[in-house]
């Protein structure tokens, strides 16, 4: 992995720690950004 992939992975995780650190289901936010992500893709076509 590059400089720039580990930083962005590591920025996901923090946020995924403070979600559950807030109470909130930390997995369930991934899924829903997944979906987000994907969802938006498609809106602007980008391959």
């Amino acid at each position: 992995m590059d400089i720039l992939e580990t930083a962005i992975i590591d920025l996901l995780t923090d946020l995924l720690h403070l979600a559950r650190l807030e109470g909130l289901d930390a997995c369930m936010i991934g899924q829903t950004a997944q979906i987000h992500f994907v969802v938006e893709i498609e809106k602007a076509r980008i391959p």
